[in-house]
């Protein structure tokens, strides 16, 4: 699960929330893009805790939680 660039987002972001309605376990990879050099992380988890607030005239936020599974592995994935 990856989360670069808009249309990226939304699959990413409807896969989550699918993931966490199900409670599947999923692949994660979240990447540092603004450090030198570029590195991340890679996991599998579990979606436990998902909350979305949405007010008027401001941007929307999402917060969730994730039960990490395994091993994480930190690498230069773009």
């Amino acid at each position: 699960m990856n989360f670069h660039g808009y249309a990226a987002n939304v699959t990413s972001f409807n896969a989550m929330f699918d993931a966490f309605t199900n409670n599947t376990l999923v692949a994660f990879q979240i990447s540092v893009l603004n450090a030198s050099p570029q590195f991340g992380f890679r996991f599998n988890g579990t979606v436990n805790g998902w909350r979305v607030s949405v007010q008027v005239g401001e941007k929307a936020t999402a917060s969730f939680t994730i039960k990490i599974s395994g091993a994480v592995t930190k690498g230069a994935f773009a």
